[in-house]
């Protein structure tokens, strides 16, 4: 419900009873108030505005990012501000959103602040938004010193916010700028170095060759671990009671099995989410970060067979080939438009 809602009171109504209901308040079950907030922005600014206040104090960090997109909606500046000293970083991925969205390069000075966040979908939303800023000199030096740090540990899968900032580098930047810059022809990331040696070459008018120091990929396990996941089932037991089992296929795709019985192993599941859900057609999650870009340090290889993308069959995430980054989704239907596309394991 969105958006074609603008007359009479009756829409109005029903989402105001879903949105003050207080089984809102419960840590898990903010999802229906939480859609219903952002409806009623769309059918009413004015009394989106009155509930915001529901759920701006949310322990659910969820529904605080609806009160981010539904400010954005009615824009409310004032609430966005007040999200901005939220902690959590995918609360404020949509506050800055919806701030740049109100007050375009006025609200530069706020996105550069977040530069020092490392958490990749902020810092990728971020560079993207300052693209054309009139405050570029700004800008600069946090974007210097935030490729820094996201390039530190290494991780193959903060390619997307490196490349982001490195874009804005090249865009904002010049010959000032090449010391800083140089180090990273000998990236871990090949992707990243041969882009660096095009900026280079256009600040300076001479050829620069890029030496990539790549980093190994996730082996793939052996014969002895293979057999071993044979009938393996994993399975996610969900915070309000319900099971997801997921059986393992190590003979189709060995190395995202692998990882994921591990991960599973080690613990590094608990607690997470799926923070991803569509309709008809997937759910998506098991992020570090609750969100799309924050996912396991190491790329996996696309370990694509000949099994379709049926419903219940269980994927990997990736953004290109051989960039699986350890999330997961699970068909909600046959969604043939996957396959060759995304591994199943």
């Amino acid at each position: 419900m969105s958006g074609a809602c603008t007359e009479g009171d009756g829409f109005a109504t029903v989402l105001s009873s879903l949105i003050s209901d207080p089984s809102a308040q419960e840590p898990h079950g903010w999802h229906r108030a939480a859609h219903a907030l952002v409806a009623m922005a769309e059918v009413s600014s004015e009394r989106g505005d009155l509930l915001i206040k529901n759920f701006i104090s949310h322990q659910n960090p969820f529904a605080r990012s609806y009160v981010a997109r539904a400010a954005r909606i009615t824009r409310n500046l004032e609430v966005l501000l007040d999200l901005m000293g939220d902690t959590d970083s995918n609360v404020l991925v949509h506050t800055v959103q919806g701030l740049f969205e109100i007050k375009g390069h006025d609200a530069d000075s706020i996105l550069i602040a977040q530069l020092s966040s490392t958490d990749p979908l902020l810092v990728l939303t971020v560079a993207q938004l300052l693209q054309g800023s009139p405050n570029s000199q700004e800008a600069i030096e946090p974007l210097v010193e935030s490729l820094r740090i996201m390039s530190q540990e290494q991780k193959q899968t903060y390619r997307d916010p490196r490349m982001a900032l490195l874009e804005r580098l090249g865009e904002f930047g010049g010959s000032g700028q090449v010391t800083s810059l140089e180090p990273y022809l000998r990236d871990y990331d090949a992707v990243l170095a041969n882009r660096v040696a095009e900026i280079l070459q256009s600040w300076t008018d001479t050829d620069w060759t890029a030496d990539p120091q790549i980093l190994d990929r996730l082996p793939t396990p052996s014969l002895i671990e293979i057999g071993q996941m044979e009938n393996t089932v994993v399975t996610l037991y969900m915070a309000r009671g319900g099971e997801i089992p997921i059986g393992l296929l190590p003979n189709l795709a060995p190395t995202h099995a692998y990882r994921f019985k591990k991960l599973a192993e080690s613990g590094q599941l608990n607690g997470l989410t799926f923070h991803r859900v569509v309709s008809n057609f997937v759910i998506q999650g098991l992020s570090p970060g609750a969100n799309e870009y924050a996912g396991y340090p190491e790329y996996t290889r696309d370990e694509i067979g000949v099994l379709a993308h049926w419903r219940g069959t269980v994927g990997t995430s990736t953004r290109g080939r051989d960039t699986g980054d350890g999330q997961i989704f699970v068909n909600l239907v046959d969604n043939h438009n996957l396959n060759h596309d995304f591994t199943i394991f």
